[in-house]
């Protein structure tokens, strides 16, 4: 089972990305994928079986205008993804993608704390925390998910914080 779960961002604005932001965002999202694909797909064939699994963003369907290239080649994964299942169908191979909620990672707290004094914004995390829910990341769940809570539901399905009601089938 191969889960491609590389996916740097930086903020960026459309006018701000520089073609060096747009090459490290496709390289770290999308090439590393498909590197990680073909160098396993030869041994899952010999096994018979094999699951790739890629992860996905809400950017895809809702582009981020502040993170342009990163919206942008999570979308090329997905369509990565997608032709990458049709080629295997009928192989016992699957690839799919998972679209998660929005994790409060470290990076990601660290993103809007820093982005909060700059435009005069002298309030807490705690403080922060509605207004980033409502704006940036609203789901059915009503909260962010937390890397303590995004365990495995089960050996087979390696993600389980899914707040996104638009499911993506790839095979």
């Amino acid at each position: 089972m191969l889960v491609a779960n590389a996916g740097p961002f930086v903020e960026h604005r459309f006018g701000k990305a520089a073609d060096q932001d747009w090459i490290a965002a496709f390289t770290g999202n999308v090439l590393s994928a498909v590197g990680c694909a073909r160098a396993l797909i030869p041994a899952m064939r010999r096994r018979g079986w094999g699951q790739i699994i890629t992860i996905g963003t809400r950017g895809v369907a809702t582009p981020l205008p502040n993170m342009v290239e990163y919206s942008a080649a999570k979308a090329a994964l997905v369509n990565a993804t997608g032709a990458l299942a049709r080629e295997l169908a009928g192989t016992a191979i699957t690839a799919n993608v998972v679209t998660p909620g929005v994790i409060l990672t470290p990076g990601l707290r660290t993103m809007f704390q820093e982005r909060a004094p700059s435009a005069g914004d002298q309030r807490s995390w705690e403080e922060l925390e509605p207004e980033v829910l409502a704006d940036y990341a609203p789901n059915p769940v009503g909260r962010l998910g937390a890397p303590k809570t995004s365990r495995p539901p089960s050996r087979f399905s390696p993600v389980c914080w899914l707040t996104t009601s638009r499911e993506q089938r790839c095979g």
